[in-house]
């Protein structure tokens, strides 16, 4: 990219530059230059992507690692992508910056044995309205995953906003910040003075907590596809499973709040829990046929600190100023920043693409 540089590693300058909270990764697309996209929450990854002398975007670390069609589609961040897509594709060198070593961030896709299953969202909602659904079917991304440090402060006291980090600090004239709202909340990235708003608006729209854990079925039989149950619907300490999700030999157990938080602190709780509520509804026998092949801890992830925001009560407002700008070169987005489609990807999308949308505006 184009400016000083102030250090080895990281390009100096951006015209944008968009702050992610969820996975590491670089991407470019080779059939399509002028798109170049970075996913959006637990290791120290930032993404850094740069420019080619002839304008394709590439990727400027390390060896090139392509991903599977639907690890990329269940893995899709949300804000920070949608405002990176936008403003590449209108011509601007954007960098985006990632902060840890898996693609997607609070939208996880894991394989296990040639299935693939989400630990985090899993869903396209709201199809008419839902943009993932018009970007899920674009594939071939490759991808280069690398150490680098998290940003820790973005300085907004000169001309341009200075975004520092443990390997040298980056220059760009606006940024976008999309990390979740506990990350923000937690002062793990120091702000200007002038967005002491946003970090309270922060702090009323804390994370919940759910949790996922997925079985293999060794023998389907007698599990309608898509079949939703609950373990026990008189107690408040239970879990939901989706039986066969699309089809596949799998069961999804769903559980969030306290027992989402118990589960996380001993690490086959939640396995034993749900195996016995799964032995309550459908007999002892079903025990030989479930094997734990992965599970979600969103709480423990230190770039992610729980699932989806809420709003405290009488707090719903502090989504409107989350969304505000600070100076005009200082941005939010992110499913917090949603009025109407808060906790979904397809909320982050729209409030990244209208970030993006008003950038373009202002400099017209």
């Amino acid at each position: 990219m184009a400016g000083k540089r102030t250090s080895p590693m990281l390009p100096s300058q951006a015209p944008v530059t968009l702050l992610m909270g969820m996975s590491a990764s670089e991407l470019r697309r080779p059939q399509c230059p002028s798109e170049c996209v970075a996913q959006d929450h637990v290791e120290s990854r930032p993404t850094v992507i740069d420019t080619a002398a002839n304008g394709d975007k590439i990727a400027r670390h390390g060896p090139v690692r392509v991903a599977s069609r639907h690890h990329v589609r269940g893995c899709h961040p949300r804000g920070g992508v949608a405002a990176g897509r936008h403003l590449a594709a209108s011509g601007l060198d954007v960098l985006l910056i990632e902060a840890t070593d898996r693609i997607g961030g609070r939208a996880h896709t894991a394989f296990h044995d040639g299935l693939h299953f989400h630990l985090g969202c899993g869903w396209l909602h709201s199809a008419d309205r839902n943009g993932w659904a018009v970007v899920a079917p674009e594939f071939g991304f490759h991808i280069d995953r690398t150490t680098s440090p998290w940003i820790t402060g973005i300085d907004a006291s000169g001309h341009a906003l200075r975004l520092t980090s443990a390997r040298g600090e980056i220059e760009a004239a606006r940024v976008i910040v999309t990390v979740p709202t506990d990350v923000l909340a937690s002062g793990a990235i120091r702000l200007p003075p002038r967005a002491a708003d946003h970090i309270d608006a922060a702090g009323a729209l804390p994370l919940g907590l759910a949790d996922k854990i997925i079985f293999k079925l060794s023998d389907c039989d007698g599990f309608e596809p898509g079949t939703q149950v609950l373990g026990n619907p008189f107690v408040k300490r239970t879990a939901s499973y989706h039986l066969r999700p699309f089809g596949w030999p799998l069961i999804e157990g769903f559980v969030g709040g306290e027992a989402a938080r118990e589960f996380e602190a001993d690490g086959d709780a939640f396995a034993a829990f749900a195996r016995d509520e799964l032995a309550g509804l459908f007999g002892s026998g079903i025990r030989r046929r479930l094997e734990p092949i992965a599970q979600s801890r969103w709480a423990r992830q230190p770039f992610a600190r729980g699932s989806y925001s809420h709003a405290l009560p009488a707090h719903a407002e502090a989504r409107v100023v989350l969304a505000g700008d600070v100076d005009g070169r200082l941005f939010f987005a992110g499913e917090a920043c949603s009025m109407q489609d808060f906790s979904t990807a397809h909320g982050a999308l729209q409030t990244g693409l209208a970030i993006a949308q008003n950038i373009l505006k202002a400099r017209r």
